[in-house]
């Protein structure tokens, strides 16, 4: 299922590595959230705001139960960012039963809204085979949707997926220029991935003092 493999690089799914869910889209919550959720409960912004105080216990007591509540609702009403959530806490059972198949439904919603992180964990649902039948061409034309918008670890997949070969042509200077892209985000397993190509001279000039990351 969804796992880092350290190395290759990344298989991930934000949930498992970080309690702070989809940090990258989430909304800064504000004052009252509860208070806007009942005022206004067809606002899916808010209904998504509430939940995670709920996730985080901002505001009011940590349940995870309410958090997967309110998000679900938000992610009903078709708020992408709430739907590749909903797709994280499905995956690993944060506040709702696990279900993978229930995981890809909602990330490929928010996939199709041009949500980075629903692009990249359906890009890595095909790679690894979680959910849906393992396509590594399919992979990389999630992957790179998420690139597109500057997801990092979608860059290091992508250059895991041009380093090895799979899904596209086998090019170590494109791997390079990926893993750059990432590592230049603070992906430590692209900075790793990059020093280990310096290391042995792969898609770059051989460099020892490159490759002490």
């Amino acid at each position: 299922m969804f796992s880092k493999l350290f190395p290759p690089p990344i298989l991930i799914a934000s949930l498992l590595l970080s309690p702070t869910l989809c940090a990258s889209q989430a909304v800064k919550p504000r004052p009252h959230s509860k208070a806007v959720a009942v005022l206004n409960p067809s606002d899916p912004k808010a209904q998504y705001e509430l939940g995670i105080r709920y996730h985080k216990g901002m505001g009011v007591a940590l349940n995870e139960t309410s958090a997967s509540k309110w998000i679900g609702k938000a992610a009903d009403q078709g708020y992408a960012v709430a739907q590749a959530e909903l797709g994280l806490r499905y995956v690993s059972g944060l506040g709702v039963a696990e279900n993978v198949d229930t995981a890809m439904k909602w990330f490929r919603r928010a996939a199709e809204k041009g949500n980075a992180e629903g692009q990249f964990n359906l890009g890595l649902a095909y790679e690894s085979g979680a959910g849906v039948e393992t396509s590594e061409e399919t992979a990389v034309l999630w992957y790179r949707k998420a690139v597109a918008q500057g997801h990092a670890f979608a860059q290091c997949n992508l250059g895991y997926m041009y380093q090895f070969g799979k899904g596209v042509t086998q090019n170590d200077k494109t791997a390079v220029e990926w893993y750059s892209k990432a590592a230049e985000q603070g992906d430590a397993t692209a900075m790793t991935s990059l020093a280990l190509m310096y290391h042995k001279g792969e898609g770059v000039e051989k460099s020892a003092s490159k490759a002490a990351f």
